[in-house]
């Protein structure tokens, strides 16, 4: 095999040039590359996937046909030959333990990858540019980019980065290798061969390191540059609403350079400095640089641009748009004809889809004079009702005018309203008038086909930002949680019923999180509003049933601490695996029972014009409080099922500590008493992290009307997310025999890579 691998004799027994280079895949997890492959496929998926999107929706939408869009597009065309470059390598690999390839293609792959690291790279210092010109230039934004420039602009680019690269191939060429082949990447990088090497590789440091820093060095810097001059021009501005939107037109840039050069940096300073960093971090440091920019870019970008979004749904739901446009052309014809028939002075209006909305106006406000006045509330509030749900932005702007006055209407213009040939949904005051609750019987008697999930207000121009914050500690939870579930399967030692109790808690916030966070993250990031009705009390009972079966685990955790302190000898025979499981299964069912009339309640109420929640998610007292009806029972029964679970719980879990601290006091030794409560930590932690929370939000639910919306918000969301969190954490820090295992595992895993 080893003369199969030189093409040129040997010089001094062990200089000669090789046939092939033998990549690498993950170091120490060789057994797992099957498995490793699957986030590795469903990456490069998203990748090609999101880029052609973008693309496509690019080419297809005429608005996008600017200079933004079109450097948006060289990016995704980059990402794309990226993925392309090293994806066929490592899935090789994964799939195949094809680790060889030839020496000539290693050079070419090597010469791909760097210039189109370079190219993204420029690219990226353009769009910077754009920003620049389009926030401190806006009115000549568009004589000094025009389609000409940017194309100049993009082929510079190109030349740039192939011209600047195409010697590293050749100077890697003329070296002469020693015996070693192995590479320490599944595709190969210049730094990475040249370190192969066995003659005098200084041209290459300095030309690699030059180029890198007159270009990719050299574009950070105007880059950075830019965005000062950008926020010197924000801070003029006169308003902090201006300023704020003027820098939420860079929020997606930023996000892009930073996925960019954060791993190419940390990159370059492992393979010049980093020589004795495991081979784990180099690889992972690798493949973050080369597949996460673009996979998430294409996210980013759809995110955060309105216009793409937009047009993606669009593209998404063509037909469904189709109909709905006809739907909304269709109705305010109706709508005006209804009433032109009553002898107002309105002549029917043909409309053409939403664009042609403004048309709308004329005869409404000919209806509000012939009203008097009144009429404007109506019109409003019946366009208003049924187009919030079906027009989407016509509604909210018929909404956005109209205004909230008792109506008191003659006959004659109640059988004006009598006559429309459709059923609003609802009027914002239907008791106003005898006839006219009659005239609408659906707007306050049947269930709304939907709710509206809350902002938080005041900072919807933030909301991407607060959504990396949730998405961060959503992962952080599923991670957590995962891990001691994991730990604790693997270890026998764990197999105890505190630990057992510990991976019901793990599940249950596991369930809990998953079951609201990606519903908001979808709110901060597509602006999906509504929540169907049905969808809306599933997820109610979801809530509070997972949130029962948290308190009956952290009860029973509780006796097992009490049982282990007052009565250790006994532990064993009192809490088996087989009484673990039916205290598990009780949770369940204690949990499920006594929170399933919840939703059932609810079901026949019905419910007022409102459907604005004042969460982003939902909960019983949320949805009850929008009913119009009486709410005695379920508000009864809630508050019932409330004490009698999760307040017998905290009053049996103190009373166990009571008794846990009665008995450690009678030791002997201070340090006896320590070391025994000191067991009982992390349990308390984690009930003070459960309840504080919960009885938090109980109380502003309860008696805080008066309190500002924020505070509802951000009570649910740390009521929902911090206990998923901290609890894994928590245990985590305090359990002895939980970091014992992690640090067997870490240490395992490093004796196997060396």
């Amino acid at each position: 095999m080893e003369n199969g691998l030189h093409t040129m004799g040997e010089v001094n027994g062990s200089f000669y040039q090789p046939s092939a280079f033998f990549m690498m895949g993950i170091p120490g997890l060789e057994a797992f590359h099957h498995w490793i492959s699957i986030p590795f496929c469903v990456l490069y998926l998203i990748a090609l996937s999101g880029n052609c999107m973008i693309l496509f929706i690019i080419k297809k939408t005429q608005s996008l046909h600017e200079p933004m869009y079109y450097f948006l597009s060289m990016l995704a065309v980059t990402d794309l030959g990226l993925v392309f470059c090293t994806l066929p390598t490592t899935l090789g690999i994964f799939w195949f333990n094809m680790r060889r390839i030839g020496f000539d293609a290693c050079l070419t792959q090597t010469y791909f990858i760097h210039t189109l690291s370079f190219i993204e790279s420029s690219v990226l210092l353009a769009m910077a540019f754009d920003r620049f010109i389009a926030i401190s230039h806006p009115l000549r934004h568009p004589s000094i980019l025009t389609k000409t420039t940017v194309v100049k602009i993009g082929l510079a680019i190109i030349v740039r980065g192939m011209v600047s690269l195409l010697p590293i191939p050749f100077l890697l060429k003329r070296l002469t290798y020693c015996g070693k082949t192995e590479l320490s990447h599944s595709f190969c990088f210049h730094s990475d061969i040249m370190n192969l090497a066995c003659a005098d590789i200084k041209v290459n440091v300095f030309y690699g390191m030059i180029i890198l820093l007159s270009t990719v060095g050299m574009d950070f810097i105007f880059i950075v540059l830019s965005y000062i001059l950008i926020i010197k021009t924000v801070v003029s501005l006169a308003t902090k609403e201006e300023c704020l939107k003027a820098l939420n037109t860079c929020v997606s840039h930023i996000c892009a350079v930073l996925v960019f050069f954060i791993p190419m940096i940390a990159l370059s300073m492992i393979h010049r400095f980093g020589k004795n960093v495991p081979p784990l971090v180099n690889t992972l440091v690798a493949y973050t640089y080369l597949i996460i920019p673009p996979a998430l870019n294409p996210i980013i970008y759809s995110i955060k641009s309105s216009h793409i979004r937009e047009a993606l749904i669009r593209a998404l739901w063509k037909k469904s748009e189709s109909d709905w446009v006809k739907y909304s052309s269709a109705q305010p014809q109706i709508l005006c004809q209804s009433l032109s028939t009553e002898g107002l002075g309105v002549e029917p209006v043909e409309l053409q889809g939403t664009k042609q909305a403004d048309k709308i106006w004329e005869p409404l406000h000919k209806w509000r004079d012939g009203f008097n006045g009144e009429g404007s509330h109506i019109a409003c509030s019946i366009l208003g009702s049924w187009s919030y749900a079906d027009f989407g932005s016509l509604g909210q702007s018929v909404n956005g005018v109209c205004k909230d006055t008792d109506l008191v209407l003659s006959p004659q213009k109640e059988r004006s309203l009598q006559n429309l040939p459709f059923t609003p949904l609802f009027i914002s005051n239907p008791n106003s008038s005898p006839s006219l609750a009659m005239t609408f019987p659906n707007s306050s008697d049947l269930s709304p086909s939907s709710f509206i999930l809350a902002s938080i207000p005041g900072l919807e121009a933030v909301h991407f930002w607060i959504s990396i914050l949730l998405c961060s500690m959503y992962v952080l939870a599923v991670t957590g949680n995962c891990v001691v579930m994991l730990i604790v399967k693997m270890e026998p030692s764990l197999h105890a019923p505190m630990y057992f109790f510990l991976c019901m808690l793990a599940a249950i916030d596991l369930s809990l999180s998953t079951s609201t966070v990606p519903r908001i993250l979808s709110f901060y990031w597509f602006d999906t509003r509504e929540i169907s009705f049905g969808a809306c009390l599933v997820q109610m009972f979801l809530i509070h049933t997972l949130s029962a079966i948290e308190s009956t685990v952290l009860l029973a955790m509780a006796v097992d601490r009490y049982v282990a302190i007052c009565h250790p000898l006994r532990h064993a025979a009192i809490l088996t695996n087989t009484m673990t499981a039916k205290i598990g299964l009780v949770a369940m069912a204690r949990g499920v029972l006594f929170f399933l009339p919840l939703p059932l309640l609810l079901l026949p109420l019905p419910f007022c014009s409102s459907r604005m929640l004042s969460h982003s998610f939902c909960l019983h007292q949320d949805v009850m409080n929008l009913a119009c009806a009486d709410t005695t029972p379920s508000m009864v029964y809630g508050l019932t099922a409330i004490l009698l679970v999760m307040g017998l719980d905290a009053v049996l879990i103190c009373l166990s500590y009571v008794l846990i601290l009665k008995a450690v006091l009678l030791l002997a030794s201070w340090k006896e008493r320590v070391k025994v409560f000191s067991t009982c930590v992390a349990h308390i932690c984690v009930v003070l992290a459960f309840y504080v929370p919960l009885i938090g939000l109980s109380v502003v639910h309860r008696f805080g009307k008066d309190l500002a919306p924020l505070v509802h918000i951000i009570m649910g969301n740390v009521y929902i997310l911090v206990p998923a969190v901290l609890n894994p954490i928590i245990y985590g820090v305090r359990t002895k025999q939980i970091q014992r295992r992690i640090l067997s595992l870490i240490h395992t895993y490093g004796r196997t890579v060396q």
